[in-house]
């Protein structure tokens, strides 16, 4: 319980020194943890600060502080370090208070932890700004509130908070000054002048959130708002929440110090009211931030502010990238592909540039350390397409590993606007600039990968019949690859890629740009003059990337067709050795680790799939490992697959902090994820929170049986892609789902005719696979393989 003793003192005793007019005081001596009587010359505190409350403020603090941090990196929002340093003062702050509970002599404590008390609330008000200024330009149309725009809205009351900041921190340094009531008093002041600006800025800010919110609702219920996310009217009355809880901390310091700062204001004498009407406040206010935080809606395209003018410099940089055929968030950070336009590099492209005298420039897609990716129109068949256009210095590896499977599987049909389960190149041409000789590809846009889909929905879930699908699709991408005689080597959601529906090429170019918004022209500045740029070998200004996306749960049937994408790691295991696996951890296969001198197979392929084909149906990895060492990456193999092989077993270094000898946990049974455990807590549980379809028991036993034995621990123990094609889960669940969402896309007879050739060669693909016989198919005839 908080008693009624203060906190670290505001109030000044007078002295002989600072006011000629003021009673003298006396010097007493301290107690064990150093306090004295309130009007002692030597005292820092006006009361017997409590150890125990300060000490509970902290852990609170710093827990809420580790929240925002990791939710800030797990969300991928860097403005999060906002919040991040509101919650990190608090806890700094009361950390020094409880320091200084036990040594109330130190008056460097009182000073901190005063200063670090009066303005961390300020960065959690400049927090509450972004957050509603981004969500008006992600949600409004007009991406304005009270006809003001989003920008200029988080510009002013940004600007208005840090005012008030420096105001506050003058009055704040000036009361801290505790043996001078002079200047205590004008720092008293100059303080509340400081929290006057922030209040009335506040109040206005309250009528804009207001404002917003009956325009959200009534968007909800009209159904005019596009965006589904059920968060958003719960993250705009948390926002609401914690404005009203900085209101409540400003009045209560409105009270305290318009009592003045000496001895005699009983306020400052009491402890109790700084905790409940301060302290607790602010940690209520970021607790209910870490609940609904902002990266819960804000995800996807336009969920931050493009920035003004773009600045580059000469230098390189290097990583590896996918085949960029998908769109990209168009608020990407352009500050690190543009130092790639050099001898070399980039290609500079512009809009409404002509490539081979057929290629016309509509939009950009995205880049990456190797390539830029561009939406153009194909002005011979009047198509949309995806150009791909290499730097000069790019390693054409991938290009010949993707017209290799491509060419062996004389899949054509992609040239007629059919869906195709690998990326075809239409059209590839050499071009010639400024900064080289580039490699151009041509090929179907798609719509965005498999992650970025999950990462604009709220749920990260795909429609249970969608998810079927795509495991299906993926399953036969694999199929198509493992014959062609390559390794995909690294399957994962971000190289999945969404195909666009076939009807974007019924939309002129302006149809385009008013769906999907026409392309920014950002000045591109140089670092050293501070002019636009010049140089032939850099455009005059940088596009952000197109969004063409859809979030995971709105994936209709349909519209659920699959591209395999990014071959640039990929590789023949009857001729090149692999030793190395470069897949996303959580996906990577045991051998890598534990066999590293031993060549990867088709298996390493057969576990990344099982894993993602998990991934698919949940709202998370099956291997949860944001940032796990590999250590626990095997933990958690175990955890599914039970004891590893004996000579893997011993080859484990760190095996005796996991597991006893006998292979079991060392843990508490709550710290333990078997198979049963993440299926009903990843996938059935977030589904049926939601409402939506959950896996019954005997597709779920299907379903384990399938991916166990892809996970088997040995490649040689685990399935090849033909017998994973002959799983009763899939030929049971997941193709037929595909099958449906064939038919839902037949809109009219014609299309429905070609449903009947699609379905009649997926069947009769199916019946080859079982009765594991080789079959022949007329490609130029029935021109559909890839796409079942």
């Amino acid at each position: 319980m908080i008693t009624d003793i203060p906190t670290p003192t505001l109030f000044i005793r007078a002295t002989t020194t600072t006011l000629a007019t003021s009673a003298t005081c006396t010097t007493a001596v301290p107690d064990a943890n150093g306090y004295v009587p309130p009007d002692a010359c030597n005292a820092n505190y006006g009361f017997y600060p409590r150890w125990e409350d300060n000490v509970a403020f902290a852990i609170a603090f710093g827990l809420t502080t580790a929240a925002h941090v990791v939710q800030s990196i797990v969300l991928k929002k860097p403005f999060g370090w906002v919040i991040i340093m509101g919650a990190l003062w608090e806890c700094f702050c009361f950390i020094l208070r409880t320091l200084g509970a036990k040594d109330q002599q130190n008056s460097t404590y009182v000073t901190l932890s005063t200063l670090l008390f009066l303005l961390a609330p300020l960065w959690i008000n400049a927090f509450a700004y972004m957050v509603v200024a981004r969500l008006i330009y992600f949600l409004h149309p007009k991406q304005q509130a009270l006809g003001i725009s989003a920008r200029w809205l988080a510009k002013g009351f940004v600007t208005a908070d840090v005012i008030s900041f420096v105001v506050q921190a003058v009055g704040g340094a000036l009361m801290a000054d505790q043996h001078n009531v002079e200047n205590a008093d004008l720092g008293r002041k100059i303080y509340m002048v400081g929290v006057g600006i922030q209040l009335f800025f506040v109040l206005i800010f309250v009528v804009v959130v207001v404002s917003f919110y009956r325009q959200i609702s009534h968007d909800i219920r009209t159904g005019t708002l596009k965006n589904r996310n059920r968060w958003i009217r719960p993250l705009i009355g948390v926002i609401f929440l914690v404005l009203v809880l900085i209101i409540v901390r400003i009045i209560f310091r409105f009270i305290e110090f318009s009592g003045g700062v000496s001895s005699s204001n009983q306020i400052l004498r009491h402890e109790a009211y700084q905790l409940y009407l301060d302290a607790l406040p602010m940690l209520l206010a970021l607790a209910s931030l870490n609940l609904i935080h902002p990266g819960m809606v804000l995800k996807g395209p336009e969920s931050s502010f493009p920035k003004s003018k773009i600045k580059w410099w000469k230098g390189r940089s290097s990583a590896f990238e996918p085949l960029a055929l998908q769109s990209f968030d168009r608020r990407e950070n352009h500050s690190s592909n543009l130092s790639e336009y050099r001898l070399g590099g980039y290609h500079p492209v512009c809009i409404d540039d002509r490539l081979n005298r057929r290629y016309r420039i509509v939009h950009k897609l995205g880049h990456g350390a190797f390539s830029t990716a561009w939406l153009a129109i194909d002005e011979k068949t009047t198509k949309y397409v995806a150009l791909k256009l290499g730097t000069a210095d790019a390693d054409r590896t991938e290009l010949g590993i993707l017209s290799h499977i491509t060419h062996s599987l004389a899949n054509r049909s992609i040239g007629e606007g059919k869906p195709s389960l690998i990326p075809v190149i239409l059209d590839r041409f050499d071009l010639t600039g400024p900064n080289g000789t580039h490699p151009c590809l041509i090929t179907v846009p798609a719509r965005c990968s498999l992650q970025d889909a999950r990462e604009a929905a709220g749920s990260r879930l795909f429609q249970l019949h969608v998810a079927r699908s795509l495991a299906a699709q993926l399953v036969m991408a694999v199929s198509l690859v493992h014959d062609a005689g390559y390794a995909h080597g690294d399957l994962h959601l971000g190289n999945l890629l969404l195909q666009l529906p076939s009807s974007l090429n019924n939309l002129s170019i302006e149809q385009l740009y008013a769906r999907y918004g026409e392309p920014e022209h950002e000045p591109v500045i140089r670092l050293d003059t501070e002019t636009t740029s010049t140089e032939p070998g850099v455009p005059l200004y940088a596009v952000p990337s197109a969004w063409l996306g859809v979030p995971s749960n709105n994936i209709t049937l349909g519209e659920a067709k699959l591209i395999l994408s990014d071959f640039g790691v990929s590789f023949r295991p009857s001729d090149k050795t692999r030793f190395e696996s470069y897949t996303p951890l959580v996906l990577r296969p045991p051998e890598a680790f534990f066999e590293p001198g031993t060549p990867l197979t088709f298996a390493s392929d057969i576990w990344s799939l099982g894993c993602v084909i998990f991934e698919l149906l949940a709202h998370r990895s099956l291997i949860d490992g944001f940032l796990a060492p590999q250590d626990e990456i095997i933990a958690q193999q175990v955890e599914l697959q039970g004891r590893m092989p004996p000579d893997w077993w011993g080859k484990w270094e760190e095996r005796p902090e996991w597991y006893d000898e006998a292979g079991r946990p060392l843990s508490n049974a709550s710290d333990f994820w078997p198979w049963e455990r993440r299926f009903e807590q990843w996938v059935q549980s977030p589904r049926r929170s939601r409402g939506m379809e959950t896996i019954g028991k005997d597709e779920q036993d299907a379903l384990f049986k399938l991916l166990q034995w892809m996970l088997a621990w040995k490649p040689s123990e685990r399935p090849d892609i033909t017998e994973v094609l002959k799983a009763d889960w899939i030929t049971r669940w997941a193709l037929p789902a595909y099958q449906k969402g064939l038919e839902e896309g037949a809109n009219n007879f014609a299309n429905l005719y070609t449903l009947r050739k699609q379905q009649t060669l997926a069947h009769h693909y199916a019946y080859c696979v079982l009765k594991s016989s080789y079959c022949r198919f007329n490609f130029d005839d029935i021109r559909l393989h890839g796409t079942f």
